[in-house]
């Protein structure tokens, strides 16, 4: 295996990769979005590292592939119904109480989707008579291990956010392996906390399959170690892998 396609879109760690994979004498081709990634994706090309998180094309805004992708992803998850009411209900709450802890706006998702207008008519409620701290204490009476592992709503507002919070690594990650290219999706969790848990917890639990044969191999830059991603270590160890997929061909087992 010579030439790699890096698809990063965070320059200082698109540099860290680039320096250790030609240090190693691979042939490094860059892209920082999925158009850029989809364009040079081709038979030259031996293996395909990518970040998880990245525009569609750098600058448009457009969140539509990302949307599509995760709805596709969290499939069997999701009733519309129950995530309508939840949007809903968390623009109204938010008027009452702040919702900036990710902590505080898991629990009220929880309560909205498991309870009935009266749950959330009693936490407005209380906000306004100025207890707020009541209202928090009721959201956070709901034991942690309750709370569904698919974090959708999160994943769905922080795309809203920003262009670069779509997990478009996975459709890259599915082109490849389609043209028979090992690929090594990276991550890290320090800088994208929540969004990555829908992706991890349907990948463990086996409901992420690249179109519907392959498993996704996903690595997590250290949790908790902000510069992970910088350290030349993360990519050897994403290299290694790289190699090993290529030398077995396990990415082409289908399930």
């Amino acid at each position: 295996m010579k030439n790699i396609l890096l698809v990063e879109d965070n320059e200082s760690y698109a540099k860290a990769a680039e320096t250790y994979l030609t240090s190693m004498d691979y042939t490094v081709t860059g892209a920082r979005d999925y158009t850029e990634a989809m364009a040079k994706l081709d038979s030259s090309i031996d293996g395909v590292i990518t970040d998880l998180f990245f525009p569609e094309t750098t600058g448009s805004g457009n969140v539509d592939l990302g949307r599509r992708l995760v709805e596709r992803i969290t499939e069997g998850y999701r009733k519309p119904e129950v995530e309508e009411r939840v949007s809903k209900g968390l623009k109204t709450i938010s008027q009452e109480i702040g919702l900036g802890n990710p902590k505080i706006r898991k629990y009220v998702g929880y309560l909205l989707r498991t309870s009935e207008d009266p749950v959330l008519q009693d936490i407005i409620n209380l906000c306004r008579i100025g207890r707020q701290e009541w209202a928090v204490a009721m959201i956070k009476s709901i034991p942690e291990d309750m709370i569904p592992r698919y974090g959708y709503l999160d994943l769905m507002d922080a795309m809203e956010e920003s262009e670069a919070n779509q997990p478009l690594g996975v459709l890259v990650a599915e082109n490849a392996y389609e043209l028979g290219k090992p690929c090594v999706v990276t991550t890290s969790t320090y800088h994208h906390g929540r969004l990555t848990s829908p992706i991890f917890n349907a990948a463990r639990d086996g409901k992420l399959t690249l179109g519907g044969k392959y498993r996704l191999t996903l690595l997590d830059a250290a949790p908790g170690h902000e510069a992970a991603k910088a350290d030349p270590r993360f990519w050897a160890q994403t290299v290694e892998e790289l190699e090993k997929m290529n030398k077995f061909r396990v990415f082409k087992e289908e399930i």
